[in-house]
């Protein structure tokens, strides 16, 4: 959580965010998480960010080319 105030009031974001990787060969790493956040607070009045928030999974893959 971060929390601060500005001219026009207090804000807030709460985040949470979960992940799990692992090795599908010796050098492809598979990662997947889960994220949470949303914006509160009076300073978002009339903002774009008013009663915004966002909650999903996503997923990667890296590829090392390192011997």
């Amino acid at each position: 959580m971060v929390d601060g105030e500005t001219a026009n009031g207090d804000i807030e974001i709460n985040r949470l965010n979960i992940g799990g990787g692992w090795f599908l060969t010796k050098n492809v790493l598979a990662k997947l998480e889960y994220v949470t956040q949303n914006y509160d607070g009076e300073g978002y009045a009339g903002s774009p960010y008013d009663g915004a928030e966002f909650n999903g999974v996503m997923m990667e893959a890296v590829i090392s080319f390192k011997k």
